[in-house]
């Protein structure tokens, strides 16, 4: 039986049709709106909570070597702010004061001293590496060295303001943390030193690539070859032989 043989019924149905649509249409709008909005809340939490997740794998770090109480986690996350420096761009310039202590996340940076306008490699830092000058940082004198991002890089820092409240909550804790990083960098660099006197050039190159496996082909070579007293003809050399 066909609807139009009934005019009341058609339009009845037709006024029943587009109430439900309307119905429908709202409900697909609140829905979408809310799916967004849940979207943009699960978004931003997860973006919030990144960083904490890379400051307690920093906690979980140097737990190693000292035990924070509660009260220094937090003051230490809250302490720490994120930076990206574009490559070529300056950490620490000479003649600044040191003013952080910076992790870095993702990045590559290089400390270097200047001999008549040249730069000479001191040292080279990557992922989950500390980065300052402990000499200027602690002293609050202007450095005589400088510190570049060979790479844009993405770190944590620590002003020395922010330093100052965690030593006031636990001296000791602060400078068992800072001997110890000292201690490993005078290890480092005295180590450097005795392979500059014992190593021919070849056994430097090799044992760099070795103890630096995800660094040395981000490194341009004539950083490499500056920091291992090689001429860069003699790398090029040396790098097809190894």
């Amino acid at each position: 039986m066909l609807v139009e043989n009934y005019p009341f019924v058609n339009r009845l149905t037709v006024k029943q049709v587009a109430v439900s649509v309307g119905n429908l249409a709202t409900m697909v709008q609140i829905f979408v709106s809310a799916f967004f909005a849940i979207f943009y809340q699960l978004t931003k939490c997860i973006f919030e909570l990144r960083i904490p997740l890379v400051i307690e794998d920093l906690i979980q770090q140097m737990s190693s070597y000292v035990q924070f109480s509660e009260q220094e986690r937090e003051l230490l996350s809250e302490s720490l702010e994120e930076i990206t420096i574009i490559k070529g761009e300056h950490i620490l310039r000479i003649g600044q004061v040191c003013h952080h202590l910076s992790l870095i996340e993702s990045g590559l940076s290089m400390h270097y001293l200047l001999h008549d306008g040249v730069e000479i490699p001191v040292d080279f830092q990557g992922e989950g590496e500390w980065v300052a000058y402990l000499k200027s940082f602690m002293n609050r004198t202007a450095s005589d060295m400088g510190i570049k991002v060979l790479e844009d890089t993405h770190l944590y820092r620590l002003s020395a303001e922010k330093f100052q409240k965690l030593m006031e909550l636990d001296a000791g804790k602060v400078m068992k943390l800072k001997n110890y990083y000292t201690e490993q960098s005078f290890i480092k660099n005295t180590q450097h030193s005795a392979d500059m006197a014992m190593l021919s050039a070849k056994e430097r190159y090799q044992k760099f690539v070795n103890e630096n496996p995800a660094l040395h082909n981000r490194i341009p070579q004539y950083y490499i070859a500056a920091y291992l007293g090689i001429k860069p003809q003699s790398l090029s050399r040396i790098r097809k032989e190894v």
